[in-house]
């Protein structure tokens, strides 16, 4: 007998103009947010539910209305998941009886998510006249309990803000926590609906937001957030923009070199704690460095180590799409400008590793008899370094002050 489709019900438990509780089932999402008002609707209670409505493959219930522009979006969205992942389309009701058309003249403000990285620093530079403000989401790549790497963060990204005459918009939420807690994966699947949740909250203010790209057209893959994804998130009052696909890491690394302001402010560990801005050990602060070495900048970039050690390059665990992507393209910047040779060859060394490694992991899987005459190349091909995506757990622990 076929099994009942599950519901998953999205509530609001209380909401006040800088701070919102919504029950997903029996599970509180909070947000919280300075430099703006927030306001629940039903695009954001759908947004934060729907890539693990599509997982489930549950029916969502709204007690806010959605817009139909929103509705027919992420139909889009859920055949895009369908063919990268193979969940089934997603499918919403709301209690209310009636859809909503809204004025596409609701907000003014043109925002862009922030998170002091190579790829929304490049944002910025690049649509600074456009950009009144520059949104900051706490509990995305910090776990809301380190108060104190937030406040490091917070800072330095209200210090652009004021340096190039934007708003600071900082949210807090723990819905990452709760996304993981369901085994969804934050980087192919989860993190561009988090944006998405965030920006809906804000559309009462905000007429477009800028999601700034992780990778270029040329390397694209199924990735949470992406050029055929982002904008079908949007309202008829609020379009999100997939920005950057034209660039390379590199190419934006030099933009940002450019500019003092920027460059002082580059931020893209997830590995350090308690405050420190940059760790400098950990895969993505090692590939920003080669890329800064690259663009001859290394020693300019005050928010990171002087110097790199060839060792520590040839250490790297490129274990991923993402990662072998920026590995060859820093490579290709280092050949070209001559610079550090012996970056150049620590880089080369652990991406050949990483293939190997990966191509013995191949063979044991398809032929496990292997295992025990492959186990010492095996062992010998594993990188010290730990990835950053390792601490993501970091996420399940939420201050009792925020809830």
């Amino acid at each position: 007998m076929r099994q009942p489709k599950p519901t998953l019900h999205v509530t609001c438990s209380s909401e006040t103009d800088s701070a919102i509780s919504v029950l997903v089932g029996d599970e509180k999402v909070v947000f919280t947010v300075s430099g703006a008002s927030i306001t629940l609707n039903g695009e954001a209670e759908a947004s934060a539910v729907a890539v693990l409505a599509m997982k489930i493959n549950a029916s969502i219930v709204l007690d806010r209305p959605a817009s139909t522009t929103y509705l027919h979006g992420l139909q889009h969205i859920g055949s895009i998941f369908h063919q990268w992942f193979g969940f089934p389309p997603v499918s919403i009701a709301s209690k209310s009886s009636t859809l909503l058309t809204i004025e596409k003249t609701s907000g003014t403000r043109v925002g862009s998510f922030f998170s002091g990285g190579a790829d929304s620093l490049y944002t910025l530079l690049m649509h600074l006249d456009e950009i009144t403000d520059l949104i900051l989401v706490i509990g995305m790549d910090i776990p809301m309990a380190d108060t104190k790497q937030a406040e490091v963060t917070e800072h330095a990204a209200r210090k652009v803000a004021e340096q190039f005459g934007k708003n600071l918009v900082v949210v807090r939420t723990n819905l990452r926590a709760s996304i993981e807690r369901a085994s969804i994966d934050w980087g192919t699947q989860a993190h561009g609906s988090v944006m998405a949740t965030v920006g809906h909250l804000l559309s009462n203010e905000f007429c477009k937001i800028y999601i700034a790209s992780s990778h270029t057209y040329q390397g694209l893959f199924a990735w949470g957030s992406h050029p055929v994804l982002d904008h079908h998130w949007g309202s008829d009052r609020l379009a999100f923009v997939h920005d950057g696909c034209d660039a390379t890491r590199v190419q934006k690394i030099k933009r940002i070199s450019e500019n003092a302001t920027a460059l002082s402010a580059l931020r893209v560990c997830w590995m350090s704690s308690g405050g420190v801005y940059n760790c400098g050990v950990c895969s993505k602060c090692v590939r920003t460095m080669i890329s800064l070495i690259a663009v001859g900048a290394l020693t300019r970039a005050t928010s990171f180590p002087s110097t790199l050690a060839p060792k520590t390059v040839a250490s790297l665990k490129l274990h991923k799409a993402n990662d072998t992507l920026f590995a060859i393209e820093n490579i290709a910047a280092l050949e070209d400008s001559g610079a550090a040779p012996e970056i150049a060859a620590a880089l080369r060394y652990a991406l050949n590793r990483s293939r190997l490694r990966a191509g013995i992991t191949a063979l044991i899987a398809l032929f496990p008899k292997l295992e025990k005459h492959l186990k010492s190349l095996h062992a010998l091909t594993k990188p010290p370094l730990r990835p950053p995506e390792e601490v993501g757990a970091a996420f399940d622990v939420v201050p009792s002050s925020h809830l």
